[in-house]
């Protein structure tokens, strides 16, 4: 269905080959998960497939891409849309239309269908993403998750054979992941339609999938069913890593490891036995910031409700709730960008506050990561080298190259860079694992756990194996009001929504006299349970 024959991309701007001499097929109906590091050419890949590459996306274009018998070369990507459905990886730079039902049909419209066909398809796509009751809802009123199946049913109007998706569930709450990833399962295996996903929160669609892509700077080195692929490759290696209880298993020596928690439950149950929770030391200074009974709206509805606050020198705090929730709202508050209608805020005058916003792109205006940062050092009227700060995020390779140009993930530590240059005494970050490979994830704990010693965080994320690793306290929003703030393990052990996938293993052996509060692989690392459970460090396998 479609075939890649020895295929090479340049962009135009840069130096090196996006993809290297990709040669492979899928099938129909395959459900296929596109991984690797950020960077590594997985985004490339997907436009190739929808011929924004070469149509849109310009440079040196070799080999052949052929969808359903056409060559990409003849189609431009609107005469693909028939075939090909696309939902990029900024859903909100999709969207066109004012209200839900206009986005659905502008599709069908714009390739002049009938009013009759149009409002079948229109009842179609509206039935299959569950959003009939968002029909005529303002799409500027919409959570992410809503928008993100608004843009999967404008989509699926013209009935495509294929969808192709890139971090269709970054941006959303564990619930509206669930719903997307439950979307697409129903589009494969009822439908028949070939899925291909590009995606780096494994430990949510692995075990959904058929098969595996793994890229490496710009070359397939990796390719065939999940468990075999992932038991068989240095995952680590390549900046992918593996779903949590994956990797908990193959560290400890566990062969052949679980896919879900399901089988965890089995695999790991030993290792756990091992396991103690070992509090690391966290010390905090004095209170930099306090929000007093805040309120604050947009128009008429209150956006956020009685919100107290206060945030000390030292702290890391997580922001949980779902899409929707008020928690960006809070974070402009905090940042002063926004003021409450009803309140105080109380914020020591000498403070300075950072913002990274979840769109990166935001934060660029000049030609080169280099001047990026340069020029926030002169607007904080801070003399500083800026080049350290990119060693500290491994992207010091990417210092003369165009923000713009570059992947989605790279575009994030550049913005993160951007704002931490110049040492905000409260840096805020709005979803900053947003297309992050789990090494650069890794980078960007170990730069956040040194930026803190001296200085406060706010991090708002979806992305709880990562508030699990790094913040010490978790506030949940919902509905604009405050309905949890404390310490990490007494919000996310136990929680239905927001507990890891380790802890979701440990609490229902807890019975069997596993800890329940483990939360991630760093408890196990602490204390010494890997060890334990090797048998003289050699592969052990679970019967």
């Amino acid at each position: 269905m479609i075939r890649f024959s020895n295929v090479y991309f340049k962009y135009s701007l840069n130096d090196d080959f996006a993809l290297r001499n990709i040669s492979l097929k899928i099938e129909q109906s395959e459900f296929l998960l596109v991984v690797g590091d950020s960077g590594s050419g997985k985004t490339t890949f997907l436009r190739c497939i929808n011929a924004l590459i070469p149509h849109f996306y310009h440079g040196i274009f070799k080999g052949d891409v052929t969808v359903n018998g056409i060559s990409t070369r003849d189609k431009s990507p609107s005469e693909l849309a028939s075939i090909v459905g696309t939902v990029i990886q900024t859903p909100q730079n999709q969207v066109l239309m004012t209200t839900v039902e206009r986005e659905i049909a502008f599709p069908l419209e714009n390739a002049g269908y009938s009013e009759d066909i149009i409002s079948v398809r229109i009842e179609e796509a509206l039935e299959l993403c569950g959003i009939n009751n968002l029909r005529h809802r303002k799409i500027s009123e919409l959570s992410g998750g809503e928008i993100q199946k608004v843009v999967i049913a404008a989509s699926l109007v013209h009935r495509p054979k294929i969808l192709v998706l890139d971090e269709p569930i970054s941006q959303l709450d564990p619930k509206s992941a669930e719903d997307i990833l439950n979307i697409l399962k129903h589009l494969n295996e009822e439908l028949g339609m070939t899925v291909i996903l590009a995606e780096h929160r494994l430990d949510r669609t692995l075990h959904m999938v058929d098969r595996v892509i793994v890229f490496d700077k710009g070359t397939i080195v990796a390719d065939g069913e999940p468990r075999m692929v992932f038991s068989k490759t240095d995952m680590n290696a390549l900046g992918v890593g593996y779903p949590p209880v994956m990797g908990i298993a193959l560290k400890g020596g566990i062969r052949p490891p679980p896919l879900t928690v399901k089988e965890a439950r089995k695999y790991l149950k030993n290792l756990l036995l091992n396991s103690k929770i070992r509090e690391p030391a966290f010390r905090t200074g004095a209170e930099l910031f306090k929000l007093q009974d805040a309120w604050f709206k947009y128009t008429q509805k209150w956006i956020l409700k009685n919100v107290n606050l206060g945030l000390k020198r030292g702290e890391i705090i997580g922001i949980l709730g779902h899409n929707g929730a008020g928690k960006t709202t809070l974070a402009k508050l905090i940042a002063g960008l926004y003021h409450p209608q009803k309140g105080k805020v109380l914020r020591r005058k000498d403070i300075r506050v950072g913002m990274v916003f979840s769109n990166p792109d935001i934060h660029f205006s000049q030609d080169s990561v280099e001047d990026e940062l340069k020029l926030s050092l002169r607007l904080a009227g801070v003399k500083k080298d800026h080049s350290k700060i990119l060693q500290s995020l491994n992207i010091e390779h990417l210092t003369k190259r165009n923000p713009r140009d570059l992947s989605g993930g790279e575009k994030m530590l550049t913005a993160i860079a951007s704002v931490a240059v110049s040492e905000p005494d409260i840096l805020i970050l709005d979803e900053p694992t947003l297309g992050l490979s789990y090494k650069h994830k890794a980078t960007l704990i170990e730069f956040l756990k040194r930026y803190a010693k001296n200085k406060s965080i706010v991090i708002i994320s979806h992305d709880v194996e990562t508030i699990a690793k790094i913040a010490p306290r978790i506030l949940v929003l919902s509905h604009g009001t405050v309905i949890a703030d404390s310490n990490a393990r007494d919000i996310m052990c136990g929680s239905f929504v927001f507990s890891t996938q380790l802890n979701r293993v440990a609490q229902s052996l807890a019975d069997e006299g596993v800890d329940s509060l483990i939360l991630t692989d760093n408890d196990i690392e602490l204390s010494g349970a890997y060890d334990k459970s090797t048998l003289n460090g050699k592969e052990r396998r679970s019967q």
